[in-house]
């Protein structure tokens, strides 16, 4: 998910959201579900600026080993 990565852009809601929806189907929605909560939020949009790379980054992650 290629989102404000790297550019110093800020990442939006829209952003967040569409990253969300597109790891949870590949990840299913529960393990997207236990990220975010791990933030302590219930939306994603509730994410500031460095919570929303970290959250996108780990989504990376779980994306590439599933992706193998």
């Amino acid at each position: 998910i290629a989102v404000g990565k790297d550019t110093g852009l800020e990442i939006s809601d829209i952003d967040m959201s569409k990253a969300a929806s597109a790891a949870a189907q590949v990840l299913t929605v529960k393990v997207v579900q236990e990220i975010k909560g791990e933030y302590g939020v219930s939306n994603v949009q509730e994410l500031d600026q460095d919570q929303r790379r970290e959250f996108i980054d780990q989504l990376n992650g779980l994306l590439e080993e599933a992706n193998g």
